[in-house]
């Protein structure tokens, strides 16, 4: 940790900085953007970096809370519109084997490819007048680590927005350790990474390992030690670091100053029996098939639960362009569904 001469503290008063470097993806640029919201309602200057395209698209997503939660510090939030070029925006792909988001990969190489120069020179302006600056980059961003390694006043963070457990399995079986599992030694089956993954975006990743060589000064989790803790510390052990972070919960998970939010799906919440309501959704990144969606929804029928689906594709490199849905559904077919599933509520 380098000492860096105090008049060269910044005007906001703790002389430090943070800047953000999500992938662009939702499941990433959501828990970035709520970090950056608590950091700056602790006095901290944060700057969120991304296209123009995907901050939009993270601030317009973001749970109604966070408005309200930096009322007061909303100044010290910056977001920077970086200059990406035009990337194709393909409808996502449907594919039973393998659920990742193939069809973003253009958004991620462009990030790779256009991010580092803007980067610098952020880096390098925040440098003069701040006493440290705290880099934290998406563990799927590593690249942007060789961004700070020569500037003094630079620490580097890498985020990780998955569970613990998940980047614990996918850690021990990228080092081929595959037979090991001491926290939870009764589970004998686990999904591979290549289950999960794509070839394309693993390339991606170790690629930008290979050439990574900056000192990492702390990883930070998206979970918490009260459910994670004893895989928090064999990810420490793992990485042979003493500074992992857990920092959930992000999201605020009650009003904040007295503020409450009203919509249909909270009111008829409001209404149902205490933990009777099952809520189904496979996030940003998958489309099902006509048939999955016919099954599930004959489940959820004969489930006779009362339940919350939310039914979407998933998300394009630009959300905001138009284009066909990616769901390939037989419109009678989905509506005999919707009417089972009515009969089934009712």
């Amino acid at each position: 940790m380098s000492s860096i001469p105090e008049e060269k503290t910044s005007t906001t008063g703790n002389g430090i900085a943070v800047v953000m470097v999500p992938l662009p993806a939702q499941g990433h640029l959501h828990p970035l953007l709520q970090l950056s919201a608590h950091l700056t309602n602790h006095g901290i200057d944060v700057h969120y970096i991304g296209s123009a395209t995907h901050n939009r698209q993270a601030r317009h997503r973001t749970h109604r809370g966070f408005h309200s939660l930096i009322a007061s510090s909303s100044h010290r939030l910056h977001f920077h519109d970086l200059p990406f070029p035009s990337i194709p925006s393909a409808p996502p792909t449907v594919n039973p084997l393998l659920a990742f988001p193939s069809h973003l990969q253009p958004s991620f190489d462009a990030a790779a490819a256009h991010l580092i120069p803007h980067l610098s020179s952020l880096l390098l302006s925040l440098a003069p007048s701040h006493r440290r600056i705290a880099l934290l980059l998406d563990s799927s961003m590593p690249f942007a680590a060789t961004t700070a390694s020569l500037i003094p006043n630079v620490e580097i963070f890498v985020f990780y927005p998955c569970s613990a457990i998940s980047s614990l399995f996918f850690l021990q079986q990228s080092l081929g350790k595959l037979d090991e599992n001491p926290i939870l030694p009764g589970l004998h089956t686990r999904v591979s990474i290549h289950d999960c993954i794509s070839d394309v975006f693993l390339e991606f990743l170790f690629s930008q390992m290979r050439s990574q060589t900056a000192v990492i000064a702390g990883r930070i989790m998206n979970t918490s030690h009260a459910i994670e803790g004893a895989i928090l510390d064999q990810l420490a052990e793992e990485w042979k670091v003493e500074r992992v972070f857990a920092v959930s919960p992000l999201i605020p998970v009650t009003a904040v100053d007295g503020e409450h939010h009203e919509d249909e799906c909270v009111h008829w919440l409001d209404q149902q029996p205490t933990a009777s309501v099952i809520y189904v959704s496979f996030g940003t990144t998958s489309s099902l098939s006509s048939e999955q969606l016919r099954e599930l929804a004959a489940g959820l029928a004969a489930s006779d639960q009362r339940f919350l689906w939310v039914l979407r594709d998933a998300d394009r490199c630009d959300v905001f362009a138009a284009g066909p849905d990616a769901r390939h559904v037989n419109q009678e077919a989905w509506t005999e569904q919707e009417e089972i599933l009515k009969r089934s509520v009712n």
